[in-house]
């Protein structure tokens, strides 16, 4: 099958389509109240809050409101190991495409190229493409993502010494602690206390069917992460100068790294091993972990850079252009890893 072929078959997936025209269009309105000074950077930040403390914790749990299934256990616990295996060696590498440049820049485009915006980019992309099955997958792999975002990249940013209160500050993250409480009660749904319904038992924590009451503000909650990670996008990309940002050509070098190298090292690499039999994935987890490190750069990294005084205007440069650039190469994307499984 050629890539023109594939690229058709992904542009005639709906859903696909859906995804792109909704991630622009709300981009595009978050833009335009921006520039008109209806919406605020301080707007933006405080719905990225609500993404982050609220929608991405909610949709954490409700991702592993499903049944216990062996099969998607077992592609889990891969994409797991492929998530650790790939930061270890991206954190080992990202130095060398950043040789010879002043230690704030380095350490600012080493930080921005591991930590994508898997929160507001991916896991509404996953959401929209795979649904629960997809979120699970997205979910396990921002375990060591989080871990190591809120851990490594704090540490190396601001240059300070790991203690125990950010060590404590790190697991109390709404997101980490809510993943992780999801898939114990994923794991755990078939031996804990079991509850009747309609004629099925089911773990007493299975909230979607043992209190739905529960639930469904959960649902709502979950529901904002799109649109509100989007407009936020948006408000932020509307407050930094486009020419300038477009004429930048680190800003581009960064891009072409972030999001075409990465995630094309790693569709490789995990096809050729696993077709080795070495942690094998689905086409679903792979374009999932794809997915994951294709996503420009994380609004968490720029914060640090402001923060901490680490290029902070490179980085706001970098963030405009990645997110156009993913967003223009995300099809590519899809389509390479299509092609590859066929």
């Amino acid at each position: 099958m050629s890539l023109l072929d594939t690229f058709k078959i992904i542009f005639s997936n709906n859903n696909i389509v859906g995804l792109l025209s909704s991630t622009f269009f709300l981009l595009l309105i978050g833009i335009f109240f921006g520039k008109k000074n209806i919406f605020d950077e301080k707007v933006a930040d405080n719905l990225s809050n609500i993404v982050l403390n609220l929608s991405i914790a909610a949709l954490s749990i409700l991702a592993f409101m499903n049944d216990f299934n062996p099969a998607i256990f077992q592609e889990g616990k891969n994409i797991l190991i492929w998530s650790i295996l790939l930061h270890i060696l991206f954190i080992t590498i990202t130095k060398y495409f950043y040789l010879n440049r002043e230690h704030d820049k380095q350490v600012a485009m080493e930080v921005s190229t591991l930590f994508g915006a898997v929160t507001t980019l991916g896991i509404p992309i996953v959401q929209a493409l795979f649904d629960s099955t997809g979120l699970i997958y997205m979910s396990i792999f921002t375990i060591v993502y989080r871990l190591l975002l809120y851990s490594y990249g704090f540490f190396k940013m601001s240059n300070t010494k790991v203690s125990k209160a950010n060590l404590k500050l790190i697991f109390l993250n709404p997101a980490i602690f809510c993943t992780l409480l999801g898939l114990i009660i994923w794991l755990t749904q078939n031996s804990t206390y079991q509850v009747l319904v309609d004629n099925r038992s089911y773990g007493i924590f299975r909230i979607d069917k043992t209190a739905f009451w529960l639930y469904k503000p959960l649902v709502y909650l979950a529901s904002l992460c799109s649109p509100l990670s989007w407009l936020a996008a948006g408000i932020k990309l509307s407050k930094l100068p486009f020419l300038k940002s477009l004429k930048c050509l680190e800003a581009w070098y960064f891009s072409f790294i972030k999001i075409v190298i990465f995630p094309i090292i790693t569709v490789v690499l995990i096809t050729f091993l696993g077709g080795l039999g070495f942690f094998p994935l689905s086409t679903v987890g792979l374009t999932v972990i794809a997915i994951a490190f294709g996503t420009p750069l994380a609004s968490v990294t720029i914060a640090y850079a402001i923060k901490y005084n680490r290029s902070a205007v490179l980085c706001s440069k970098c963030f405009f252009v990645s997110t156009l650039f993913s967003l223009i190469f995300l099809p590519f994307l899809l389509s390479f890893v299509e092609m590859l499984n066929n």
